[in-house]
């Protein structure tokens, strides 16, 4: 997975926009907006974020040349991931409650949020992914937007909690194939956690508190289920009415030993 490194202070983080306002004089506003938002194609060129609600994001084309130069990147390499933004705005209230989209925002940095799905023949198989550490939980008890949802019809979103020191964990939602049917209706995947040789040593600081530093993508993780779903709707003639996550979660430490396995469950229907 890609990431950016947002160089600024830990902020608050929402599925819809945050929004912080300062001025310099009286006459003199910016706005610095966070929000969460897959990058897409501009229907006119460019590139555009919208998010879960619909809500468009157009930054102008200064900024984003910018940022592909001094990050040596590319942003199609980003098109059709979920990602954390971060960019200004002039004025004291540039988004009112009856906008649908605001552009030539100055776009001043983001992080891609999307990990891997993978499709394996069977539990054990060669591309089968590494699980060797347990979470803490999944969809942190903090608000609705916290819980497992669908950020689009095509992309899983969820909120994991897990004991985290000093590496990047990586996190992969696994589809054991759809011959196997483990529950009428539910199309079901299974969360894979590899802490890539984390200590593990100190279980006092987890993925929240780090994304509470500003570390949004320790937490925050969407999956594009795109290839699962289709191959559910070829084996079964329809759409599933749930998406089944399955996780091994441990309160007290890291460890698979002693952990318990929960399916949580994901209605799945068309977004307005």
């Amino acid at each position: 997975m890609k990431h950016l490194k947002l160089m600024m202070a830990a902020l608050a983080m929402m599925m819809g926009l945050t929004m912080t306002s300062c001025f310099d004089d009286e006459d003199s506003y910016e706005t610095v907006i966070t929000s969460i938002a897959k990058m897409k194609q501009g229907l006119t060129g460019g590139y555009e974020f919208v998010t879960t609600e619909g809500f468009v994001i157009i930054p102008d084309a200064a900024s984003v040349s910018k940022m592909e130069a001094n990050n040596k990147i590319k942003f199609e390499d980003f098109l059709n991931e979920v990602c954390y933004v971060i960019y200004t705005v002039e004025g004291k209230d540039p988004i009112k409650k009856e906008d649908t989209s605001i552009s030539g925002v100055t776009l001043e940095g983001f992080t891609s949020l999307s990990e891997t799905v993978e499709i394996v023949s069977e539990k054990g198989a060669a591309n089968d992914s590494i699980n060797n550490a347990a979470i803490i939980s999944l969809g942190k008890d903090i608000n609705e937007h916290t819980k497992p949802s669908l950020f689009d019809q095509s992309t899983v979103f969820l909120c994991i909690d897990y004991f985290m020191v000093n590496k990047q964990h990586s996190f992969t939602l696994v589809n054991y194939g759809v011959d196997e049917l483990v529950e009428e209706g539910v199309l079901t995947l299974y969360l894979r956690h590899n802490n890539n040789g984390d200590s593990m040593q100190n279980t006092t600081s987890t993925a929240y508190y780090w994304a509470n530093q500003g570390y949004v993508w320790s937490f925050y993780h969407a999956f594009d289920i795109t290839r699962p779903l289709m191959d559910y709707q070829l084996k079964y003639g329809k759409k599933p009415e749930a998406i089944g996550i399955v996780t091994m979660e441990n309160l007290n430490s890291p460890s698979l030993e002693q952990a318990k396995e929960y399916t949580h469950y994901i209605e799945y229907k068309e977004k307005k």
